[in-house]
């Protein structure tokens, strides 16, 4: 069964990595408008895959699919609110180094709070999205023969 700490673990494991990705764009340079930005799904997805493989093969039913889903939400949640609070460290270092967010650098700690707000909206929103294609498919992978 999910306890809170499995999906709090992988939660902080694609926030971190989540975190490096976009800490290394932003401090290499200027990828505001980037698509680069959106490599970091792809860990997440990779997180959310190794969390999907932990699961008894037993319980992947109708049954259960609310728990397994609202588990790839608590990674979300934590991955999105470490990314933010990544933003906010980066931006009192050295502002240049803060994540842009729609072609937009802060240039103050209300700017800097507003973009990690976005990031955080941003992550939940693809995190969501990511669950609920990602679950499906490995839930066929035990039921097709």
């Amino acid at each position: 069964m999910i306890t809170i700490m499995k999906p709090l673990n992988y939660g902080i494991i694609a926030g971190l990595f989540m975190s490096l990705i976009l800490s290394i764009l932003s401090i290499n340079g200027d990828y505001g408008g980037s698509a680069l930005k959106y490599v970091k799904y792809l860990f997440f997805i990779a997180t959310l895959i190794v969390f999907y493989l932990q699961l008894d093969p037993k319980r992947l039913g109708a049954k259960y699919f609310i728990k397994y889903i609202s588990g790839g939400s608590k990674i979300s949640v934590v991955a999105a609110s470490i990314i933010a609070l990544a933003n906010i460290v980066l931006f009192y270092i050295n502002p240049d180094w803060s994540i842009q967010k729609f072609n937009l650098l802060a240039d103050s700690p209300s700017e800097s709070m507003m973009i990690s707000a976005v990031l955080f909206v941003e992550v939940i929103v693809l995190g969501l999205l990511c669950s609920f294609v990602v679950f499906p498919i490995f839930k066929n992978r035990y039921t097709i023969k």
